[in-house]
């Protein structure tokens, strides 16, 4: 499937993208650090918007590679990252390293250059990296 996400234009294999990931346990059942725990729950209070895009390239939310929180705001609401891989290729770019709005307090962009890749996961991979700002939804006390 050929998709435009603002300035980057891809051609994603929706399918292999959507069957790998049904077969992999959930991010947060490998990784149980507070941090992970709490973007399990956070991105469910993600706009609609952002759960349809996720949805039409084939990539479960709740599958990260990897979420960090590299800062937390002044408000109190974390800066998260994450990223998650896509079966298929960047066709054009205008700003390789610009990210792409696609919600208030979200963003993307995308990488022909992947970590963290599961083993298994087919190839041509795409990284897609997404920057959201996002609260603190755990009982316990954030430490980040």
């Amino acid at each position: 499937m050929n998709i435009s996400i603002g300035h980057f234009q891809l051609e994603i294999d929706v399918a292999k993208t959507r069957g790998f990931y049904q077969t992999q346990p959930y991010a947060s059942q490998k990784c149980d650090c507070a941090s992970c725990r709490n973007y399990a729950k956070a991105v469910a209070i993600l706009p609609a918007t952002v759960k349809n895009l996720f949805a039409s390239l084939g990539v479960d939310i709740h599958q990260q590679a990897e979420a960090m929180i590299p800062y937390r705001l002044e408000d109190g609401q974390l800066m998260y990252s994450a990223f998650y891989h896509l079966v298929g290729e960047i066709i054009s770019c205008v700003k390789p390293h610009e990210s792409a709005n696609i919600a208030d307090d979200v963003s993307v962009w995308f990488s022909a250059e992947c970590d963290l890749v599961p083993e298994g996961f087919p190839p041509p991979i795409v990284q897609m990296f997404v920057d959201a700002k996002l609260p603190w939804l755990l009982d316990e006390e954030c430490t980040y």
